[in-house]
C-alpha cells in the first residue's frame, strides 16, 4: 500500500485545514502524513479508534507505515484520531478519501 497510494494524492486537499501551530500550554501537533496513513490502515483492517490505538502500539508494521517513530514521537490516542476524522467530515474530505479507498480495494486483474 505504501506504492499504491502516493502520500500527496491524501496530504494536499488536507494540508489548507490541518492546524500547524501549537496553542500555548497544549501538546506538539502531529506530522501531517500521520493522520492520512492512519486513517486508511483503520479502514483496510476495519479496525475502530481505540483498535488503532492498540495496533499502533503493538505492531510495529503499521507503526511503519504511518511513519511514527516511537523513539521521537508519541502515539496518536483514539480522541486525537476522531478530531482527524471529524475534520475530514467538516472540511468534505470524506468523498476524496472514498475515492482513494476505492482505489486500494480495486480488484487486480
Amino acid at each position: 500500500m505504501q506504492y499504491a497510494v502516493h502520500s500527496n494524492v491524501l496530504i494536499d486537499p488536507i494540508d489548507a485545514y490541518y492546524t500547524k501551530t501549537i496553542a500555548q500550554g497544549s501538546r506538539p501537533v502531529y506530522s501531517l502524513v500521520t493522520f492520512p496513513r492512519t486513517h486508511l490502515m483503520q479502514v483496510r483492517y476495519w479496525l475502530r479508534d481505540s483498535a488503532i490505538e492498540d495496533a499502533l502500539n503493538k505492531n510495529p508494521t503499521i507503526r511503519h507505515y504511518t511513519l511514527i517513530d516511537m523513539l521521537i514521537e508519541r502515539i496518536p490516542n483514539r480522541t486525537t484520531i476522531l478530531t482527524f476524522l471529524h475534520l475530514l467530515d467538516k472540511a468534505s474530505l470524506s468523498k476524496h478519501t472514498f475515492e482513494v479507498k476505492k482505489f486500494i480495494y480495486k480488484p487486480t486483474e
